[in-house]
């Protein structure tokens, strides 16, 4: 699986301040492999996000400071993630459009899995 490369940098964001720049390889966001884009987006979500770089063979380790929900300011090529992950409950894709969305199995059921009762 290809590390997900930063192509761009917003000016100003709590990453540009940490000093993340365009060409950055992610290796790792507080220690722990993306295996897709949606993993990614929770992992950032964080208020501090570790990430470990390889900046053109120079591996460092970045700490970037956030309010919890903030953006990072870090645009990554999502083609890279090169492995579709799919539910733990090995529901198809597709059935979530019949079924509902798609859960892992511990998760709790959603009021929404109720009818509805006029």
């Amino acid at each position: 699986m290809s590390a997900p490369v930063v192509v761009a940098v917003a000016a100003g964001s709590p990453a540009d301040l940490a000093g993340v720049v365009p060409g950055d390889q992610i290796l790792t966001i507080n220690d722990r492999v993306p295996r897709d884009v949606i993993e990614y987006q929770l992992l950032v979500d964080e208020p501090l996000v570790a990430l470990a770089l390889d900046s053109g063979g120079l591996q460092r380790e970045v700490d970037v400071e956030k309010p919890a929900g903030s953006p990072l300011g870090v645009e990554v090529d999502s083609a890279l993630f090169d492995r579709v992950r799919t539910c733990d409950n090995r529901v198809s894709p597709w059935a979530s459009v019949a079924l509902g969305p798609c859960r892992p199995p511990w998760s709790l059921p959603s009021p929404l899995d109720r009818p509805l009762i006029w």
